[in-house]
């Protein structure tokens, strides 16, 4: 029996040499794994970013991403959710609201600490619903601000 795997495939409307730096730029651990060379630049590639596997296609205009799909980035700590931040913002990223941030190239991502779920989704409905509130005004997520917001203080 042989093994099968779902990779997520996106399809983007330009080369994607720009991606591939792009992304080595911010994650620093962004691989290549497989790609075609075209004439002048990279048609289709395989990426892998903190070890899930993405096909990365270049096939002119089609659709847009959207909010629909998106990477979510499960950080350990609020350093590493820092971290990332400021790298994706020095790349030239969108951020938007609630820990989200969109790549020059389209796709969306969610920089999360670890934590927020025991915040937004704790036993304590009413601190639930200060966290969320909380969040709600955050561009950058904070958790300790979000704890603080559970648990009543401030």
């Amino acid at each position: 029996m042989t093994s099968v795997t779902a990779t997520p495939f996106l399809w983007y409307e330009k080369g994607l040499d720009e991606l591939v730096a792009g992304y080595r730029d911010v994650f620093g651990d962004a691989l290549v794994t497989a790609a075609d060379q075209a004439a002048t630049s990279v048609s289709w590639t395989s990426i892998e970013v903190f070890g899930q596997r993405f096909h990365a296609f270049a096939g002119g205009p089609h659709e847009s991403f959207n909010d629909a799909f998106s990477f979510f980035l499960d950080c350990p700590t609020q350093g590493e959710v820092d971290r990332l931040w400021e790298r994706m913002i020095a790349a030239g990223w969108t951020p938007i609201q609630c820990g989200w941030i969109h790549d020059p190239f389209g796709v969306r991502w969610q920089v999360v600490p670890a934590g927020l779920h025991d915040c937004i989704g704790g036993p304590d409905a009413a601190g639930a619903q200060r966290a969320m509130s909380t969040m709600m005004g955050q561009v950058k997520l904070y958790l300790p601000a979000l704890q603080a917001a559970y648990r009543g203080e401030g």
